[in-house]
């Protein structure tokens, strides 16, 4: 579960977010809706650790989002964006593999059989080698 305590964050003097607090379960899919301007992509922002909030607290199963560790976080939470350059080069297959980075190490950098499900169960196995762009 995500949860948001009392979140507020502005930038320079223009505020965004006011003291935001709400649960997402796990497992739940969600959906926020605002206007242009009414702090969306900041929320996804602070949610993905991209931003720290200026006071209150975002919590991830009950614990603090700044102690788990960058890898430990990756393992948990991902954001990928509408828009985004990062995946342009890649195939589909890659993008999904790139989804799989958290949970490599230097002792086992082979693509396990998490991405052949994933495809499969997506329904991308056919588009496995088109290019994500």
């Amino acid at each position: 579960m995500i949860a948001a305590d009392k979140v507020t964050f502005s930038y320079k003097k223009r505020p965004v977010l006011n003291e935001a607090s709400f649960e997402i379960p796990e497992g739940q899919i969600t959906a926020i809706v605002g206007e242009n301007g009414s702090g969306k992509s900041t929320l996804l922002k602070l949610l993905a650790r991209q931003l720290k909030p200026q006071s209150g607290q975002l919590l991830l199963d009950g614990k603090d989002y700044q102690a788990f560790s960058p890898k430990d976080f990756a393992q948990k939470v991902a954001l990928m964006e509408q828009e985004s350059q990062l995946y342009g080069d890649l195939t589909v297959e890659e993008a999904v593999a790139a989804g799989r980075l958290p949970y490599y190490s230097i002792f086992n950098n082979q693509l396990d059989q998490t991405v052949e499900q994933v495809l499969d169960k997506l329904g991308l196995t056919d588009l496995r080698e088109r290019p994500m762009a």
